[in-house]
């Protein structure tokens, strides 16, 4: 059961996909998250990660062990890092590509000036 008495949680962040909390316990228990338990969440406390499990069949929970330190939960779906990485190596090729160009382009130009005869 929680009693406010001998667990104090204050929130420290709240913004979507990242939530981070102060949580202070006198005895062990279990921490539960009312997000629903899609693939991507991730639990770290004190920047370790930890196991999430699913509560009530559709939100998810960590072990909390007596002491204070910090609990977060991140949403990074594997998805978005993969999209990323890639929309980055698409900017950078094109970038590259138009650098490339640029110069293949001076360089065609400078030779038809050069041959340029009266």
């Amino acid at each position: 059961d929680y009693d406010p008495e001998n667990i104090k949680l204050t929130t420290l962040e709240n913004k979507p996909g990242v939530y981070e909390f102060m949580v202070r316990a006198e005895s062990s228990g279990f921490l539960v998250f009312n997000q629903p338990l899609y693939p991507g969440w991730h639990a770290y406390i004190d920047d370790k990660p930890v196991h999430i499990y699913t509560t009530n069949y559709l939100f998810q929970g960590i072990k909390m062990m007596p002491g204070s330190y910090s609990v977060k939960f991140v949403y990074m779906p594997e998805a978005f890092v993969i999209g990323a990485f890639l929309s980055i190596a698409v900017a950078l090729f094109i970038i590259g590509a138009g650098i490339v160009l640029a110069g293949m382009h001076r360089k065609v130009k400078k030779g038809k000036s050069d041959n340029v005869t009266f």
